[in-house]
């Protein structure tokens, strides 16, 4: 990888929390953090910047979409991209279509799916 990531990871399954950092940690990830939900990913955000947003897609609702749409417009997050992880494709790609998530993962996600979204990020220009 060229450099190294920062992902914040909001999922309120903390199991799933320690499967990823384990994996991104293989690859690469400099900081790992979780959230459970949106405002703890917000209140994160506020202490640092992150590249890499990844949202439990059924977590979907009016708090995540609202946690997309800050991380789009500011804060920690504004440079950052946003991947959902869905179960229903429709459901992540009208997010995408409403330009609040970049990216959707479908489940189960591969570790080289979720590698080649790092690496993404790692290539993204660092502004902040």
């Amino acid at each position: 990888m060229e450099r190294a990531v920062s992902v914040l990871w909001v999922d309120e399954n903390v199991e799933i929390h320690q499967i990823y950092e384990t994996l991104l940690s293989a690859i690469g990830v400099e900081t790992f953090a979780m959230a459970t939900c949106a405002e703890d990913a917000v209140w994160l955000a506020s202490s640092r910047p992150f590249d890499l947003v990844i949202i439990d897609g059924s977590l979907f609702g009016d708090a995540v979409l609202s946690l997309a749409r800050r991380v789009k417009s500011g804060g920690g997050l504004s440079q950052a991209a946003r991947i959902a992880i869905v179960g229903d494709d429709e459901a992540g790609h009208g997010a995408v279509a409403a330009g609040v998530i970049d990216a959707v993962l479908a489940r189960p996600v591969t570790a080289r799916a979720l590698r080649d979204e790092v690496v993404s990020a790692a290539r993204r220009p660092r502004t902040a």
